[in-house]
């Protein structure tokens, strides 16, 4: 017997989610509020971990387009709040692959494309969105409803309490494209106004992602096309001459942590689960992660023949709550120790974490959380 699930974003997240459930024999409605622009999406990219896109390249993602997705097998990591580029207090390295960077329209437009071509999936761009979503928040015509937008009437009428922090910073974000070099080493710089990253794409581009004190942004103009732009160059004409910047865009960032998963028949999932600080690049990691629990839990109801309902919702709260919220406040935790400017902190914690760095167990730890997350 059919089951149907109604799953409710404009992201990645409903997105994967839809793709990951497409050979489970559901029918699956995707509602989305808005007409994607390429615009909006064309200075953002996203970080893939090596068990993610194995996760992506068996759904069929990116089976045409393999070389869209960028290869990364070392990072380092400076501190640059001493002013001495050259202050390298960490290195990880992998003969094969750390993980792998994708512009995030290639993977999105994809993804849309190809849930069009099964009959299952219905994509759904309603006049009236709020209407719409209060409707089948009160029908019984879904089995289970998957909330990915966290604006919406259902997130705040069921899902507002939340541990929530304001980081106090805006996440400036473009692409560059620049000359031709060998571009498979990711940079990160802990600068005095906030942590910059330099993410390859490609030998001819770079994403850059830079997250500044919200008290030294607040003019954004200037921060974005001056003071971003000059620090862009003033640490990457080591490596290549910069041809062009993509339209330079800045989001605020919080932390949050919803109390609760389940409402009814509801699930709110994505970024409602567990929105983090970009610098280490996790957030869509942790997603797909919910995305596989999610749907061999599915899978497993659906083999001993029983109907989709709430226990599968709790059995996926249960199993993932407890890790999600100690993987994102570990994040927090690492954001806030690198965050902190002072000269003496700065050199003695550059001192330990060089001879961290040296220890081979202590970065294969790092990698395999990296890669995996935290799960038993």
């Amino acid at each position: 017997m059919l089951g149907k699930i109604c799953i409710i974003g404009d992201g990645l997240s409903s997105l994967i989610l839809a793709k990951s459930l497409c050979d489970l024999n559901i029918h699956i409605d995707v509602i989305r509020r808005k007409i994607i622009n390429k615009k909006n999406y064309q200075n953002r990219s996203l970080a893939l971990s090596n068990s993610n896109l194995e996760f992506l390249l068996n759904l069929g993602v990116f089976k045409k387009k393999r070389d869209s997705v960028w290869k990364i097998n070392e990072i380092k990591l400076y501190d640059n709040k001493l002013h001495n580029l050259n202050n390298l207090i960490f290195n990880f390295k992998k003969k094969n692959s750390l993980f792998y960077m994708v512009e995030n329209n290639k993977i999105l437009y994809e993804l849309m494309h190809d849930l069009k071509k099964n009959k299952l999936i219905k994509q759904i761009q309603p006049k009236n969105y709020n209407r719409l979503i209060k409707k089948i928040t009160y029908n019984k015509n879904y089995d289970l409803i998957i909330n990915c937008d966290n604006s919406n009437f259902i997130s705040k009428k069921f899902f507002s309490k939340k541990i929530k922090k304001a980081y106090n910073a805006i996440s400036f974000t473009s692409i560059i494209q620049h000359q031709k070099i060998k571009n498979n080493i990711a940079y990160q710089y802990f600068t005095e106004k906030g942590p910059l990253a330099f993410l390859p794409l490609s030998n001819y581009s770079t994403s850059i992602v830079w997250t500044i004190n919200s008290k030294l942004s607040k003019n954004f103009s200037e921060i974005s096309h001056l003071q971003f732009k000059n620090k862009i160059r003033e640490l990457f004409e080591i490596k290549a001459k910069i041809k062009s910047f993509s339209q330079i865009a800045g989001y605020s960032l919080n932390f949050l942590v919803p109390r609760n998963y389940v409402k009814n028949n509801i699930l709110i999932f994505g970024d409602n689960l567990h929105k983090i600080h970009p610098f280490v690049g996790q957030g869509l990691n942790m997603t797909i992660r919910d995305i596989k629990l999610l749907r061999e839990i599915i899978k497993k109801r659906i083999s001993l023949g029983l109907y989709l309902d709430t226990n599968i919702l709790l059995e996926f709260t249960k199993k993932t709550k407890p890790f999600n919220y100690i993987f994102a406040n570990g994040i927090d935790i690492t954001e806030k120790y690198f965050s902190i400017d002072n000269k003496f902190l700065n050199k003695y914690s550059n001192i330990l974490l060089s001879k961290m760095n040296k220890n081979p167990t202590i970065n294969n730890i790092i990698i395999n959380l990296a890669d995996k997350g935290l799960r038993l």
